[in-house]
């Protein structure tokens, strides 16, 4: 009961104190739920402060973050205007060091490139706290490299709106400088050569046109519309090519007709594109050369040329050129002319005083005919000798590449002077060193034309003593072998400051030279020529009373070693030709076809003693019927004859039938050039000897002319 009452109590108690004290209570909760209310809403501000405050943090890192790796650099100055802050990464300025620009202001820095009344300016606006933009200045690093820098800034306040410094930002314009500088200088050096350019196309003597790959004009000179004044006035820039070649194609000068100048633009666009360079005469007779030229850029370079004086010029050599020809053939003519005129009597002289010395004479005729012999012979050397100096001039000298013996070459040449040596009591000798060739390749017939003219030279003015004739070879480097051949006399000898006159043509040391000892003063001449044409040289040393030494010296491949018989001189014609006439079993039958008397005798005295059968015609036309009624074994046949020459007989004879039709025919002529050689074997004949000639050359020619024919003649027996 009891425990019941102290519950009830309890319950009552607590009922009590509720009700008084509910008010209480409620406004505690109220109070508290304003209290939490209050609390989470700081929370909520507090937090926001904090994302706040990290979005600040994070601008400003990322603010740092710019200004640190920037190429520019930031700073900002106190409202002193000095120095406070420099972004860490920035540039040096002024190359103090960044510690040390804390602190000052700008104007106590070392500025370059900024003058007094510049900086003052500046110091001005900033007093008056003005923004400003690219301040530049410069400096000079410690390379002695030249910097530039700028600045720019503005003014900042603090809360309370009074002035707090400037901030701003610097960056480095070295390389932009030196970029713009390197521009500004390449754009004057494209404007000089611009100008340089069109200053050398304006010098050009030539017009010169450009167009641009589109085919549109962009340049000429004035030299250009000066060689076509109707495009003057007509030709500007961005003018198409194709309306340029109309205003050619139309005028006067060309001549186009007006249904073909279209196509004839084209065309001519067409061929210049391509680098093609043709020549055309205008109406006006001026002659332009026109060279196209493809541009890099696809365009075209057109250089057009009057060349009307460089045709005349040319011409005009054609024409001397060809006066020269004519005359220089007229000469050769001449010569050759002269030559047949000259030598025709010279045969006849030597060939009768040949046929007396086969005679019995007495002492007395026999040494007039040896006189007469040797004068013809005299002037026969003094002919060969113009001859051969004529054909040097002309170029028309041929040379031979044959193999020959050295030696041989040497003992025959001695042998020949050796009669005129002996008759003046002279002793003349030769000798050889053991290292010259047995064989050796050249023209052994030039070469001892030369050896001869210098042994008789020696001969002819050395009047007691001896000459002597010393032979030698040396290896060359190209596997030739330098022959050199000395002349030694014991002569009236030559001053020094004479011997350079040796070698020049018709030259003769003095008049008295020249009464005393004859002569053209071609040999030496003729000599050096012919040795400098094989590659060699000649030589002379002398001294007056003392005598010469001459050499020549010339470079001559080796040939193969022959018996050292072989190509001996002195073959017994007489027998061989005996030899070759028993072959026909009868006498040879030989037709003599010469106009001149004297000479058709000569020939016959020489043959009779052969015992051959002689027939004579006196031209071309007899030589042809002879032939034809009586096949001859062989015709001499001369060239120069009247109402048929040689050459139109030759060329009848071939064309008969059977054997009268290829008879050996031997061209006997005065005419001695290389090229009357060519011309009687193209004319069909088989071999050629000029006048005069002697009876060894005769009985040769004729012998090796009826070799072939000498057995298996079906006539051999006839």
């Amino acid at each position: 009961m009891r425990t019941l009452d102290i519950g009830a109590f309890f319950v009552r108690a607590v009922d009590e104190v509720t009700r008084s004290d509910a008010l209480l209570v409620g406004l505690a909760l109220v109070a508290g739920l304003s209290i939490l209310a209050l609390a989470m809403q700081l929370h909520r501000r507090l937090e926001e402060l904090s994302r706040i405050q990290s979005r600040l943090e994070e601008r400003e890192q990322r603010f740092r973050d710019f200004a640190e790796t920037t190429a520019d650099w930031f700073w900002e100055q106190d409202k002193h205007l000095r120095f406070t802050w420099f972004s860490t990464g920035g540039q040096d300025p002024w190359g103090l060091g960044l510690a040390k620009q804390y602190g000052m202001r700008i104007e106590e820095t070392p500025l370059m490139g900024v003058s007094d009344a510049q900086l003052k300016a500046h110091l001005a606006a900033l007093e008056r706290r003005e923004p400003f933009r690219d301040f530049t200045f410069e400096r000079v690093d410690r390379l002695g490299r030249r910097q530039f820098f700028s600045v720019s800034g503005k003014p900042f306040y603090d809360f309370d709106g009074n002035f707090a410094g400037y901030r701003g930002s610097g960056r480095d314009l070295t390389a932009e400088m030196e970029a713009r500088q390197a521009l500004a200088l390449a754009r004057i050096s494209a404007e000089d050569s611009e100008r340089t350019l069109r200053d050398g196309i304006e010098s050009l003597r030539d017009g010169f046109l450009m167009l641009d790959a589109t085919g549109r004009v962009i340049l000429w000179n004035k030299r250009y519309a000066e060689m076509f004044p109707y495009v003057d006035g007509k030709l500007e820039p961005g003018m198409l090519g194709f309306d340029l070649m109309m205003l050619h194609a139309s005028s006067s000068i060309y001549d186009i007709p007006a249904n073909a100048r279209e196509s004839w633009a084209m065309t001519a666009l067409a061929r210049l594109n391509n680098g093609a360079r043709y020549e055309r005469t205008l109406g006006d007779g001026r002659t332009v050369r026109v060279i196209g030229i493809p541009s890099h850029q696809g365009g075209q370079i057109h250089i057009l040329q009057d060349v009307t004086a460089e045709h005349r010029i040319t011409q005009a050599l054609r024409n001397a050129k060809e006066a020269a020809e004519a005359a220089n053939e007229a000469k050769s003519n001449f010569l050759a002319t002269m030559s047949h005129e000259v030598r025709t009597p010279i045969n006849g002289v030597m060939g009768m005083a040949g046929l007396l010395i086969d005679t019995d004479l007495d002492a007395t005729q026999r040494r007039y005919v040896d006189a007469i012999r040797d004068a013809s012979e005299a002037l026969l050397q003094i002919i060969n000798d113009v001859l051969d100096f004529s054909k040097l001039e002309a170029g028309r000298l041929e040379f031979e590449d044959l193999p020959f013996d050295p030696r041989a070459l040497v003992r025959a040449t001695v042998d020949i002077v050796q009669p005129r040596a002996r008759a003046k009591g002279l002793v003349l000798e030769w000798s050889s060193t053991g290292d010259v060739p047995q064989r050796l390749i050249g023209d052994a017939g030039r070469l001892r034309q030369v050896l001869l003219n210098l042994l008789s030279n020696a001969v002819k003015f050395t009047e007691r003593g001896r000459v002597d004739v010393e032979m030698s070879a040396r290896p060359e480097a190209d596997g030739r072998s330098r022959l050199i051949v000395r002349v030694i006399d014991t002569g009236i000898g030559i001053a020094s400051d004479r011997l350079p006159l040796l070698f020049r043509e018709f030259e003769q040391l003095d008049g008295s030279i020249a009464r005393r000892f004859g002569g053209t003063g071609l040999g030496l001449a003729i000599s050096k020529r012919l040795v400098a044409r094989m590659g060699g040289d000649v030589r002379a040393d002398s001294k007056p009373g003392q005598g010469s030494v001459f050499s020549f010296a010339v470079p001559l491949r080796l040939g193969a070693e022959e018996n050292q018989d072989a190509g001996r001189k002195d073959v017994d014609w007489s027998r061989e030709f005996a030899a070759v006439a028993a072959g026909f079993g009868r006498p040879v039958r030989v037709l003599i076809a010469e106009d001149n008397q004297t000479n058709r005798m000569i020939v016959e005295a020489m043959l009779e003693p052969l015992g051959v059968e002689i027939g004579t015609a006196e031209n071309g036309l007899e030589a042809i019927e002879a032939q034809r009624a009586k096949a001859f074994d062989l015709i001499l046949m001369d060239v120069n004859m009247p109402e048929m020459d040689g050459y139109g007989a030759t060329q009848a004879i071939r064309a008969m039938p059977g054997i009268a039709g290829r008879v050996p025919i031997v061209a006997v002529t005065a005419n001695a050039f290389e090229s009357d050689r060519e011309k009687a074997l193209e004319a069909g004949m088989t071999d050629y000897i000029s006048k005069p000639f002697r009876k060894t050359a005769l009985l040769r020619a004729m012998t090796l002319a009826l070799a072939p024919a000498a057995t298996g003649r079906p006539d051999a027996a006839q």
